[in-house]
C-alpha cells in the first residue's frame, strides 16, 4: 500500500501498489501515477477542489459530465450513481474516452461538496485494465480523508 497525502490541504488516501506522487498545482491538490508495469496505460489518481457557490451536487455532477463530453474525444458516460467520499454524499460517474495517443481510457469519478467547496477524485486507467482496477478504485475512494473544505 502507498500512502498519498497533501498535508496542507488536509487530504490523505491509500492505494494498493506502487504510486509516484506529483507536486500539486492550481486546483489539483493531489496527483499520482501508478508505477511502471502496472497496466497497459499507467493509472492516475487526481484530486481537485472547486469553489461551487450554491451549486447542488447533482447539478455539479451533470455539468462536469457535460463539460468532459465537450472536451474529451469519444467521451461516453457509462454510469451515474451515488456513493460517499470523505464521509460526504457523493455523485459517482463512470466514463470512457480516448486520449491524445489514441489509448482507450476509463475514468471513475467521485464528486462531494463541503460548504461552498467541492472535491473531485478521479481514477483513470486503460479500459482493458479497468475490470482489475475497479475494486482498487473503490478502496482508494473509501480511504480518502479530507479535513479542509476549499
Amino acid at each position: 500500500m502507498t500512502e498519498l497525502k497533501n498535508t496542507e490541504a488536509g487530504l490523505a488516501l491509500t492505494a494498493r501498489g506502487s504510486w509516484e506522487q506529483a507536486e500539486p498545482a492550481g486546483n489539483v491538490i493531489l496527483a499520482a501515477r501508478a508505477g511502471e508495469g502496472e497496466g497497459s496505460v499507467a493509472a492516475t489518481i487526481v484530486v481537485t477542489t472547486s469553489s461551487l457557490g450554491n451549486l447542488e451536487l447533482q447539478d455539479w455532477a451533470r455539468g462536469t459530465s457535460e463539460l468532459l463530453g465537450s472536451r474529451l474525444v469519444g467521451y461516453l458516460l457509462l454510469d451515474q450513481s451515488s456513493g460517499r467520499l470523505a464521509g460526504r454524499p457523493a455523485a459517482v460517474t463512470l466514463a470512457t474516452y480516448v486520449d491524445d495517443q489514441g489509448a482507450e481510457l476509463t475514468a471513475q469519478q467521485w464528486l462531494a461538496i463541503e460548504g461552498r467547496g467541492g472535491i473531485t477524485l478521479t481514477i483513470t486507467c486503460g479500459t482493458e485494465d479497468f475490470p482489475g482496477m475497479r475494486a482498487t478504485a473503490e478502496e482508494i475512494a473509501t480511504s480518502l480523508t479530507w479535513e479542509k473544505a476549499s
